[in-house]
């Protein structure tokens, strides 16, 4: 208790000397006078700190910390496969004559891989790529169940 005190008693000090220190340099005029507003809302604050750590305690409330924005548990974990996936599907997009790309889940780590082509392209490579997108953003015991591939704006595709 007596280290919080001392610590808190510290810093208000410090912050008078540093008042002081501005109140000095500073020339005279509007300047000096905003830095002073400045310099006693800093110490207004920090004297009332104790009074507001207090009600927070006494109210059994811990404050906002950093901790609190952080999703935790199953919404955390939703975020995370939903993130994955989407930086897979990005990996498909990659190859040159891809339109679009959706991959599905299909429960199980097997997923199902949907791409649109728009040029000719090449069903090996869209494989290779979509295998290694799936692989390696959702883990080396993920499966590709199925490759759809559909012909986007009049372009012959294959499917399989």
């Amino acid at each position: 208790m007596w280290a919080l005190v001392g610590g808190w008693v510290k810093t208000l000090i410090v912050i008078v000397l540093l008042g002081n220190l501005v109140d000095i340099v500073l020339p005279k005029g509007d300047l000096r006078r905003y830095a002073g507003l400045m310099v006693g809302l800093i110490l207004l604050l920090i004297m009332i700190r104790p009074l507001i750590g207090f009600w927070r305690w006494a109210n059994g409330s811990q404050g906002m910390t950093a901790l609190n924005w952080i999703n935790r548990g199953p919404a955390l974990e939703v975020a995370i496969a939903s993130e994955e996936v989407r930086q897979a599907e990005a990996m498909v997009q990659t190859v040159p004559g891809v339109q679009s790309c959706a991959i599905h889940s299909l429960g199980g780590n097997r997923y199902l891989v949907e791409v649109g082509v728009g040029a000719r392209a090449s069903a090996k490579l869209i494989r290779a790529a979509a295998h290694e997108a799936v692989t390696v953003t959702l883990g080396s015991d993920a499966r590709i169940v199925g490759i759809h591939m559909t012909t986007v704006a009049g372009v012959k595709a294959e499917e399989r």
